[in-house]
């Protein structure tokens, strides 16, 4: 569950950043994303990355009867991912006040 409300915490703000700054409303988790490295708030590693979680957020919130061991040991690996994509949107965040 923990790793469920981070994923949404981290797409939240994800959605937020592109609402606030005007670069579209994102109707998926993914389009998020694709909006961020639109308008080069992000590159596309981060872009993939972050695209990619969105399957493992999914997983567990829709299928988590098949989240195996191995897949969560992926998903906690990919935590710096996490970090990165933080550090850029605060970054954002200081860069427009």
């Amino acid at each position: 569950m923990i790793l469920f409300s981070l994923l949404n915490r981290v797409f939240d703000l994800g959605s937020e950043i592109t609402i606030a700054h005007n670069l579209g409303i994102p109707s998926t988790y993914r389009e998020i994303f694709v909006l961020l490295r639109k308008n080069e708030c992000i590159d596309n590693d981060l872009t993939a990355s972050m695209i990619g979680l969105v399957t493992y957020r999914n997983l567990l919130s829709h299928e988590y009867h098949g989240i195996t061991e191995e897949k969560l040991f992926t998903l906690i690996n990919q935590i710096d991912t996490v970090r990165d994509f933080v550090d850029k949107m605060q970054k954002k965040i200081k860069d427009q006040k």
